[in-house]
């Protein structure tokens, strides 16, 4: 889902302002439910296949980035499953739509995005600079 977020981000008009006009609708509890539910696999390397669509699959990795605890998918929603520590949407900000256009004009042109292996990536960019953590 992440790698179709950001090939949305730079990609096509079209399915850019899919994806800003999703952004301008707050999210509720009801939706969380039916996008988990619809779209939560058996195994994981089944998700991709369960929303092949790209901008349906960028509006799901942003959706569930801004309203679930840490950004993860697996997560619960932000303010627990009845909304009564806080609301699902407090990350989901009026300047969310704004966000996505600035993303956009900064790496439309200079970005390109792909979905494989690490391993395969750095057996086809040799040279390309990586930045790579190691935790302790």
């Amino acid at each position: 889902m992440v790698s179709c977020f950001w090939n949305v981000i730079i990609g096509e008009e079209e399915g850019f302002q899919r994806l800003v006009s999703f952004s301008k609708a707050k999210p509720t509890i009801q939706e969380f439910s039916r996008r988990r539910d619809l779209y939560k696999p058996q195994r994981y390397e089944l998700r991709r296949s369960l929303c092949p669509e790209i901008v349906e699959a960028a509006c799901n990795a942003l959706f569930f980035n801004r309203t679930t605890f840490s950004g993860i998918f697996s997560s619960g929603p932000m303010g627990g499953v009845n909304q009564a520590k806080n609301d699902l949407a407090m990350r989901w900000h009026k300047s969310l739509s704004q966000d996505l256009a600035e993303a956009r004009s900064l790496l439309k042109g200079r970005t390109r995005v792909e979905c494989v292996d690490f391993e395969k990536f750095i057996d086809a960019h040799p040279n390309s600079f990586l930045y790579e953590i190691h935790l302790m």
